[in-house]
């Protein structure tokens, strides 16, 4: 699933996963399964976790918020 996003991608500690876009630089994980889920993302808006487990980002478990 996770090379659906992008070419390649380093998973970093602490949980959080960035992907290598090319042509389109480097995103987390749960920016672009929140893009997927809810569409773009307004600027200034950042995306959390419901269950603070920064590994679990299904897109239920995430909320775009101001």
């Amino acid at each position: 699933m996770r090379l659906e996003y992008a070419d390649w991608y380093y998973d970093l500690s602490g949980g959080y996963i960035l992907y290598f876009r090319p042509g389109h630089g480097q995103h987390y994980e749960q920016r672009l399964v929140a893009e997927r889920a809810y569409g773009p993302l307004p600027a200034g808006h950042v995306v959390r976790r419901l269950n603070d487990d920064r590994s679990d980002n299904r897109g239920e478990n995430l909320r775009i918020i101001p």
